[in-house]
């Protein structure tokens, strides 16, 4: 499917065959990823300026820099300004001759194509996501730009962890790791061994996960990224910090000396507290964090807490529309009753819930039900 008939489809219907459009797994997935990683080249040819169309890439870079502050929101006009702006990139590129104005285009392109992958990954539409970061990762390509192509390979590996598919992630993110610079530490490195460790626990690989977050810690406090397009503005330690907690808290839930999980939960607290301080600007993302302080809290034992943060999660963010924290919250529910099913609260916090995914159009308020 060419990006035009995709972005054409995407934006003329709403039917349930796109919505399903089925997401490519094991060597469908990898194989194109690990052609097109093979081929990124370290830099581009140098090239006289041309000014054909200079006005109309300076309005989609514009673009891009507001897309990027509408965070993880995902309504249908949002995310189909982004795939318009797609579309948009597309004719211009088809028009602009090689030089440094289709490198800016092509960086446009690459960033608004994972834009689109991005609402869409939030709106639970897996396979178109996937086909939008694997146009990303094409446009990355072709600019040389190795760190927005791992950026979303790292991308691909969540959605694929969402999905279950923890050793396709791992494989997904050797890939992205493979593109970056060799010997230079630095957040996007960070944010890929902190996913590497997150997966590494649910397969079980304890030892593997430690070494990985840590190795993720380390190369955040030493990072020395030039991370100038948009696409990065959300790459900080205290982002680092949200995924070093769900890495702990994975590692935390396989079976170990009580002293051991302890210690890993003390970790996962800090790391949680450490990425809520900086959530003052997106709903959506301070909803992220709050659940992963709600899943620390329950491991803790402090269960009635983890209800009450949940309970703050469904006022603060009623109006965010996002797959990720429905299922964080679904999956929160799931868990705490296991471990506290006579809990009087638990049933209240279930109820709500039920009531949160009924009001937000969620097919899935029946699995609370």
């Amino acid at each position: 499917m060419t990006l035009k008939s995709l972005t054409a489809n995407d934006i003329a219907s709403r039917k349930d065959v796109l919505v399903a459009m089925a997401a490519a797994t094991g060597s469908l997935l990898l194989d194109p990823i690990r052609q097109l990683v093979g081929v990124i080249p370290s830099s581009i040819e140098e090239i006289q300026p041309h000014r054909v169309g200079v006005d109309e890439v300076a309005d989609l870079e514009e673009m891009v820099r507001l897309s990027t502050k509408w965070g993880a929101q995902t309504g249908s006009r949002m995310r189909k300004a982004v795939i318009g702006g797609v579309n948009s990139a597309i004719e211009l590129l088809e028009e602009t001759p090689s030089g440094p104005l289709k490198t800016r285009l092509f960086e446009v392109a690459a960033q608004m194509t994972q834009g689109a992958g991005f609402m869409s990954y939030h709106a639970r539409m897996y396979g178109v996501a996937q086909r939008y970061y694997l146009w990303a990762v094409r446009f990355s390509r072709e600019i040389g730009n190795r760190r927005l192509a791992a950026k979303v390979i790292g991308d691909m590996s969540r959605l694929a962890t969402d999905m279950g598919n923890h050793q396709e992630a791992l494989e997904l993110l050797a890939s992205a790791l493979y593109c970056l610079p060799i010997h230079r530490q630095g957040l996007v490195q960070a944010e890929l061994l902190g996913f590497q460790a997150s997966a590494q626990a649910l397969l079980g690989d304890a030892s593997g996960a430690r070494r990985a977050v840590e190795t993720s810690l380390d190369a955040s406090a030493n990072a020395t990224d030039d991370l100038s397009l948009p696409i990065f503005e959300y790459l900080k330690p205290t982002f680092i910090s949200y995924v070093a907690t769900a890495a702990y808290t994975n590692i935390a839930r396989l079976d170990g000396p009580r002293v051991a999980t302890s210690h890993l939960l003390a970790q996962a607290e800090e790391h949680a507290k450490a990425a809520l301080e900086e959530d003052d600007h997106f709903p959506a993302y301070r909803a992220l964090d709050t659940i992963q302080l709600m899943n620390v809290r329950l491991l803790q034992g402090e269960p009635l807490e983890g209800v009450r943060l949940g309970n703050s999660v469904m006022e603060f963010a009623s109006g965010v529309q996002s797959s990720r924290i429905i299922n964080r919250l679904i999956k929160f529910d799931r868990e705490v009753r296991e471990r506290h099913p006579r809990l009087p609260e638990i049933r209240e916090f279930q109820e709500r819930l039920r009531i949160h995914l009924l009001n937000s159009g969620e097919k899935e308020a029946s699995v609370v039900a």
